[in-house]
């Protein structure tokens, strides 16, 4: 087992970056926010743990993100709502906890969270705010364009 080499994060110019399926374990480097032309990051089936890095907000062109399969931990980190361009999030498969931030919802052009289930819960709020749609085990939940399955 390896880990992801912080040396990747002086790569500016790095447009796609595919980890997949590599036994990668530890955290993703921090300054991995600092390749501003990412536009895809896939780290799934890995054995990544720790948080999300709050610094993948800056990462403006990144269009998809695949965290999924892994031992990721903590909270989603609200930052991951302001990743304008995002269009597919997928963080299934993990041991998140807490709420579902609220910017996740506000990601115009988040087209669908692929495939169940995520530890995580949507507060009464959000789920008023998202149509009123019930969230439990085996149920859809669809908000603008983005669609998951969550547990309870």
């Amino acid at each position: 087992m390896s880990t992801i080499p912080a040396e990747l994060g002086k790569l500016t110019e790095l447009f796609e970056l595919n980890l997949a399926n590599n036994n990668l374990e530890g955290h993703i480097p921090a300054n991995i926010s600092s390749c501003s032309a990412l536009n895809k990051f896939n780290v799934y089936g890995n054995r990544l743990n720790g948080s999300i890095p709050g610094g993948f907000h800056k990462l403006e062109s990144l269009t998809y993100l695949n965290l999924s399969s892994n031992n990721f931990k903590a909270q989603i980190p609200s930052e991951l709502g302001r990743i304008v361009n995002l269009d597919t999030l997928d963080l299934s498969y993990n041991e998140f906890s807490g709420p579902v931030p609220p910017t996740i919802g506000d990601l115009e052009h988040l087209l669908c969270h692929v495939g169940p289930p995520i530890s995580a819960t949507f507060s009464r709020a959000q789920r008023q705010r998202f149509g009123g749609a019930s969230v439990g085990n085996n149920q859809w939940l669809k908000f603008r364009r983005f669609i998951s399955l969550f547990p309870n």
